[in-house]
């Protein structure tokens, strides 16, 4: 097998990069955003404790779509890099999308916003 440097990022994947990220901060802002206010406006004892949660669900949201578009960014990068120098194997594979915790934190999120809906404060 031979060895290979890995591949350099040009600048138009880079901007492409940080404007990826910046859209899936903002969309899981705009998600977060929705059983916050939810709780807020039916003045829910556990406001706090939505608010934490969310908070948590989002920074893991975030971390983990951002990180599977640079796997997926590295691995595009790689593949092609190895066509124009003769040396693509197709075996290799594909890198894998976290399903297990994507699951979880969708399975996070509806059960905050039920949450936040079912009570008011008392």
């Amino acid at each position: 097998m031979l060895a290979t440097a890995p591949a350099h990022f040009s600048s138009d994947s880079n901007v492409e990069l940080i404007l990826l990220s910046a859209a899936v901060v903002v969309g899981i802002g705009f998600l977060g955003f929705i059983p916050i206010q939810l709780a807020r406006t039916r003045r829910h004892r556990h406001f706090e404790t939505i608010l934490g949660i969310i908070v948590l669900w989002g920074l893991l949201s975030a971390v983990s779509v951002s990180y599977c578009i640079m796997q997926q960014m590295n691995w595009t990068a790689s593949v092609q890099e190895g066509i124009q120098q003769g040396y693509y194997d197709p075996s290799e594979a594909k890198p894998a999308f976290p399903i297990p915790l994507w699951c979880g934190l969708g399975v996070v999120y509806v059960a905050t916003v039920i949450w936040a809906t079912r009570s008011k404060s008392q």
